[in-house]
């Protein structure tokens, strides 16, 4: 009996770590698409970054600003689908460079307990680029006339560690390659968009922004 005991009992610790080992997932402290928008809506700057880049006397990452700012109103007629649609204003000034001003579209949707989907559109070419800004109240747009992103389909953001992660590089025509690394927590973002065109670097720094919440 005690033979028996014993073996049921090896069998019951070994299934629970198999058990434990197949299912790794981080649970989130409230529903993810929620806690998702708490951390990604606001302003974001790298000062400190730029800071600690100086000290060493030389200027590594450019001075960034992130303008994330939740905009389902300007969306006119989009399908119904649990998340939000946010406009992402990036500011980025390299030394002796013009300012890069990217304004990015993207829809956020909360897919399960764990994790969020990122699907990337562009505005019609009849909203000129400069003019897509969060404090411009006159833009309407049909969700119809929006362009979904040939280049980059849409990625999963997972939780874990605190905050939601992705990691995806993509080849793209002409011999181009882009990697996208983003991790979004409480109090900051980490975001690298590396550019590679035959095999050489065209993005001026290859180690993450690290932005801090405003």
């Amino acid at each position: 009996m005690k033979n028996k005991l014993s073996i049921f009992f090896t069998f019951f610790i070994f299934v629970c770590t198999i058990s434990c080992q197949s299912d790794p997932k981080e649970y989130p402290p409230e529903k993810a698409i929620l806690l998702f928008e708490k951390y990604i809506v606001g302003t974001f700057n790298n000062n400190k970054q730029i800071q600690e880049d100086l000290s060493t006397g030389v200027q590594k990452h450019p001075t960034s600003i992130l303008i994330n700012t939740k905009i389902d109103e300007w969306i006119l007629n989009a399908p119904q689908r649990e998340g939000f649609w946010l406009l992402e204003e990036g500011y980025f000034d390299n030394p002796g460079m013009k300012q890069e001003v990217k304004p990015y579209l993207f829809f956020y949707e909360g897919l399960g307990d764990t994790a969020v989907m990122m699907h990337v559109y562009t505005f019609p070419t009849t909203i000129p680029s400069e003019t897509v800004r969060h404090n411009n109240p006159n833009i309407k747009v049909e969700y119809n006339l929006l362009n979904p992103s040939k280049n980059f389909k849409p990625m999963l953001l997972e939780y874990r560690n605190e905050g939601f992660h992705v990691d995806n590089v993509f080849n793209l025509p002409g011999g181009m390659t882009f990697t996208f690394k983003k991790s979004i927590k409480k109090d900051g973002i980490e975001l690298l968009e590396l550019w590679y065109k035959d095999k050489n670097r065209m993005s001026t720094y290859d180690t993450p922004l690290v932005l801090n919440k405003q």
